[in-house]
């Protein structure tokens, strides 16, 4: 029985169960799997019928029942879990470190795991092989590194997927070299997993294989290895990164432009201006907030004329921009922005007129307290705040009336309207 077929599989009661338990045939043991799998909503999602498992298959049983009836635990010194947890039976054991793992018996699980992928005599199946690896990536330690370097290995392609995601998450610098390896595995997945990994670990001797990447033949692992380069920091990366702005792929080029933002180099800023003429939407709004996380003047023009884009999501990457900027160029703009049709660009507009200050920017701000959206009002409250003009004090009080502002508490930090807001969401 696979994963997609336990899936569908009917889950049973527990009269069912019951009769399992009696049953001395194994195929007992799936009804049972069920059970536990409905106890516990962890239990492994495949397992192959063999011969000679009716005790494990009952004892299983009466763990799914108890678990059925009260909140899920791992026993310590219950008969029936004693005699799972010795089992044989590879899908099992890993299991039994899934329950390990989840009261906390960290070593425990990790014992378990690496002995039972280290028994050469034992052939583990492709779905406990998966489960074992992404398991076991839960759980930082050498042992675990040294499993999940092995694993990348494996025939299976996404066993060699989970265990350089795993990889990644662990932060060893020993699987550097393995994964650097991997960015050449068969499987454009795997490599995309390589790729995400390397950028997690952040380790130097990764730039120069990743902007090797960057040409690779799948646009899934190209977009992976701009991300991961943008997360590392290095300057070598800058002029690669220039090039794959002409990507073929559009989310490649995106992926890229927010690389270059991260990155801070100035010499992105002159091919971001560009790539403000992309064809695709995304590409657009990522290159206008690289370059408001670039800051630099010479976008000031181009962010301006952005703010009249037809599309509403470029617009608003263009006021957040602007606000970071911080050019007195943007001020007049933004207020006018303040007045557009999409809430979610009078929300940034406000945001960023608070940010920079500027005293011409309070009487349209007092006028933005009466916005239809709350959310609006709030972000005018917040960047009334920061101006400091006393004159705001009566409106801002006025405003306390509106019953929906006053749902929204008091005037907000720029921090907590941004995260009140939900950017990083949208």
């Amino acid at each position: 029985m696979d994963q997609a077929d336990l899936e569908e599989a009917h889950v049973p009661k527990r009269s069912e169960l019951k009769a399992a338990i009696r049953d001395e045939r194994t195929q007992a043991y799936q009804t049972a799997l069920l059970g536990l799998f409905r106890a516990s909503g962890e239990a492994l999602k495949a397992l192959e019928t063999r011969d000679g498992h009716a005790e494990e298959a009952q004892a299983l049983g009466r763990l799914s029942l108890k678990w059925l009836r009260q909140p899920f635990g791992t026993p310590d010194r219950a008969e029936e879990w004693e005699v799972v947890a010795d089992s044989a039976w590879p899908a099992m054991r890993v299991n039994t470190a899934l329950f390990d793992l989840r009261g906390g018996r960290t070593d425990r699980a990790r014992q378990r795991l690496v002995a039972l992928l280290r028994e050469a005599d034992l052939t583990l199946s492709g779905p406990v092989r998966l489960w074992a690896a992404r398991t076991l990536g839960r759980i930082a330690g050498a042992e675990t590194t040294a499993s999940m370097t092995e694993m990348l290995r494996d025939e299976a392609n996404a066993v060699r997927m989970s265990a350089a995601s795993a990889l990644g998450g662990l932060g060893d610098p020993r699987a550097v070299e393995p994964l650097i390896t991997t960015l050449s595995d068969e499987a454009s997945d795997v490599r995309m997993s390589a790729a995400s990994a390397l950028g997690s670990l952040g380790d130097p001797r990764a730039v120069e294989p990743l902007i090797t990447t960057l040409s690779d033949g799948a646009s899934d692992v190209r977009m992976s290895a701009a991300s991961a380069l943008g997360g590392l920091g290095d300057p070598r990366a800058v002029e690669p990164l220039i090039t794959t702005l002409s990507d073929g792929a559009s989310d490649v080029r995106m992926f890229a432009a927010y690389a270059l933002g991260g990155l801070g180099d100035p010499r992105a800023v002159e091919p971001l201006i560009t790539t403000q003429s992309d064809e695709d939407r995304k590409v657009r709004r990522a290159a206008a907030s690289a370059l408001g996380r670039l800051g630099d003047p010479r976008a000031v023009e181009l962010l301006i004329t952005t703010l009249s884009n037809e599309d509403r999501k470029v617009r608003r990457a263009a006021a957040d921009a602007l606000g970071r900027v911080g050019d007195p160029r943007t001020v007049e703009p933004l207020i006018t922005a303040l007045s557009d049709e999409d809430s979610d660009v009078r929300w940034s507009a406000t945001y960023a007129l608070g940010s920079l200050g500027d005293p011409r920017a309070m009487e349209p701000l007092i006028t933005t307290l009466s916005d239809k959206d709350s959310d609006v009002r709030s972000s005018a409250a917040s960047a009334l705040g920061h101006l400091g003009d006393p004159r705001a004090v009566e409106p801002l009080i006025t405003s306390l009336g509106d019953e929906k502002a006053a749902r929204a508490g008091p005037p907000l930090t720029p921090w907590g309207v941004w995260a009140t807001r939900g950017r990083w969401s949208r």
